[in-house]
């Protein structure tokens, strides 16, 4: 009851609002919760599997209300330690568990339980502290050589969303929008006699900053 009752703090500049959960509230939503086997990697070298079970941590972010220009985001742990992570590690959901490449694609997590891999789904326990609970997150590899345990924070206590300046309305201003910069479309150009055409990634496109206008328009809607 004592770990239950323990809390973990969403804020910054970078969410709408911010909010404090019990572990009970985020063991409560069954519906939300997802058990991954991650792989994890040590700054010796050392590659381990590791079952979790928690609530996928960018799905609170938008629960919350993720900004525009939402940035990096640091956890804290109940020690005084921190940790800060890219907005865009948090959001990917299709990392691979490189011990285990064919099973299915995993998230970071904040993790309020564990399991044994290779045994039964449904059978885990919580996280007791000496294990890094009541509430961990699991930060994915992004890469074969991405040394991710340093990333897994152990009994997380507050969670800090920050935000970037705005000075561009381009899908670069924040971690939100990156996914869309190869994002890509065709350009044709045509006249009485040639047509050329060309492929643009919204990177490419917004990178043109000489030809980029600002205007104000007015529109009238019609019914």
């Amino acid at each position: 009851a004592r770990l239950a009752d323990k809390t973990v703090r969403f804020y910054g500049e970078g969410l709408s609002e911010g909010h404090s959960f019990t572990v009970s509230e985020l063991e409560s939503r069954q519906t939300q919760a997802k058990t991954l086997d991650f792989s994890i990697l040590n700054s010796k070298g050392s590659l381990s599997e590791q079952r979790y079970r928690g609530i996928p941590v960018y799905e609170l972010f938008t629960e919350l209300g993720i900004c525009n220009n939402a940035g990096d985001v640091t956890v804290y742990a109940d020690d005084g330690s921190s940790v800060t992570v890219s907005l865009s590690k948090l959001k990917g959901q299709n990392y691979k568990n490189f011990v285990s490449p064919d099973k299915k694609p995993v998230c970071a997590l904040l993790a309020y339980g564990s399991g044994e891999v290779g045994g039964d789904i449904t059978k885990g326990t919580p996280l007791a502290e000496a294990d890094g609970g009541p509430l961990k997150l699991i930060v994915p590899m992004t890469a074969e050589d991405d040394v991710n345990s340093s990333c897994c924070v152990k009994n997380v206590v507050a969670i800090e969303v920050s935000a970037n300046e705005v000075t561009t309305w381009s899908h670069s201003m924040s971690d939100v929008f990156s996914e869309f910069l190869d994002y890509e479309m065709s350009l044709v150009l045509r006249n009485d006699d040639s047509e050329w055409e060309y492929t643009l990634t919204a990177q490419q496109l917004e990178s043109l900053t000489g030809l980029i206008v600002r205007e104000d328009y007015s529109v009238l809607e019609i019914g």
